[in-house]
């Protein structure tokens, strides 16, 4: 391989994931709870069944393809033909959401955003990152996360008058639209892996010379036939998805929260105020999980996810505490965005790292599809969201105990 420190194909492929960042979170699904009270009220269907159409199935769709499916069709076909078959699907699910005319369709639309969605996600992304920059991994994750965040910041303002101006349908066909540019704009950007093509890795050398220094085989870590046999991993697992629901339920439910509470005028410039939060400390962020681990960050974020919860359950409710606590779930967010992936790879190494970061995605998006639904449940359930708000603080300060033995490497056979 050539060694090359300025890679124009290495600017290539993050600026690609920059955009597929903006697209597929910024775009989709940082606008998915922009939609839920117009449609609702359209289509006759309650808040949990939008949820499970527009977020659950989306997630659990997207894990499972991820699970069993992800790695075997990486191995055959390679990343970048799946970034255009995945945009092309999740293209045909904004579709379904712009035609629906019930529960079905919205189902539909989320099944296929979802198997689309798994191709143009965080497994992508850890990938592409893991190929083209051997060391920094967290930061430039985060900087393409931090691009999608932007996005959503900017868009969940524009989808607010959109939907409100010309309709919800015109809003979804606008992301059909946006997706569909995008994912043509990213075939002509992301040229392949370095393997691929022959070059070698930004900080290729550097990564070599700490490897001199003995840190290869904790770089290297267990394979993934190892790791199956290692609990941890299945803990960890557990762990992730139990993150995502609690950094992701509160936060795809501000919007509906914030109505409930009175503030239902300005919950979408509150949804904008949690994006702003998450963009902001992203990279910083991904700095925290560079020097110190994800533990940390993880801590951080599930911490502020709390302090929220209580702000809501305790009502201590004013346009002042409602913007702090979009703040806050804003960063907590974040912990559904960078850590899982991370994560594992503290746990188990790099070795066989595409078919371990495939599981994890995995994890991390079965969390985040069953988040919004779990918190709106408990308000069809109970007929308010205060039960929701106690369990899930109680879920808060359960997984911030078990993240540190969780994250510790695994040596041998695990």
């Amino acid at each position: 391989m050539t060694q090359n420190k300025s890679s124009t194909h290495a600017w290539m492929a993050l600026i690609a994931m920059c955009l597929m960042c903006a697209t597929w979170t910024g775009v989709t699904g940082n606008t998915i709870s922009l939609f839920a009270d117009p449609v609702v009220n359209e289509l006759g269907i309650t808040r949990t069944q939008y949820m499970l159409g527009s977020s659950t199935i989306t997630g659990i769709t997207n894990g499972l393809i991820s699970m069993f499916l992800f790695g075997k069709i990486y191995a055959k076909i390679g990343i970048k033909k799946m970034m255009l078959i995945g945009g092309l699907i999740g293209t045909l699910g904004f579709a379904s959401f712009a035609m629906a005319q019930n529960f079905a369709m919205i189902l539909l639309g989320g099944i296929l955003f979802g198997a689309g969605c798994c191709f143009n996600f965080t497994s992508t992304l850890a990938i592409v990152i893991d190929s083209w920059f051997k060391k920094k991994n967290g930061t430039y994750m985060s900087l393409a996360q931090t691009v999608g965040s932007v996005v959503g910041i900017i868009c969940s303002t524009l989808y607010a008058i959109l939907i409100a101006q010309v309709g919800w349908r015109a809003g979804f066909l606008t992301t059909v639209v946006i997706c569909l540019i995008t994912t043509f704009v990213l075939q002509i950007l992301f040229k392949g892996e370095s393997k691929d093509l022959g070059e070698a890795p930004m900080y290729a050398d550097e990564a070599s010379a700490d490897q001199g220094q003995g840190q290869s085989a904790a770089e290297d870590g267990i394979s993934f036939q190892q790791s199956l046999r290692t609990p941890r991993y299945y803990l960890l697992l557990v762990l992730i998805v139990l993150i995502c629901i609690l950094a992701y339920g509160p936060f795809g439910n501000l919007v509906l929260i914030a109505s409930d509470l009175g503030y239902g005028a300005i919950s979408g410039t509150l949804l904008s105020v949690a994006l702003i939060a998450s963009a902001v400390s992203l990279t910083f962020c991904g700095v925290i999980i560079d020097k110190f681990g994800t533990k940390w960050m993880i801590s951080l974020a599930l911490v502020l996810v709390a302090a929220a919860l209580a702000i809501y359950w305790l009502r201590l409710d004013s346009t002042v505490t409602m913007y702090v606590s979009a703040l806050m779930l804003g960063v907590g967010y974040n912990a559904c965005i960078l850590p899982g992936s991370i994560a594992t790879r503290e746990l188990l190494g790099s070795r066989d790292y595409g078919k371990k970061v495939a599981v994890s995605g995995a994890a991390s998006l079965v969390g985040i599809a069953l988040g919004p639904s779990v918190m709106s449940a408990f308000y069809d359930l109970t007929g308010s969201y205060d039960l929701g708000y106690v369990v899930c603080f109680i879920g808060c300060i359960i997984c911030i105990i078990a993240i540190f033995p969780l994250t510790r490497r695994v040596k041998g056979n695990g």
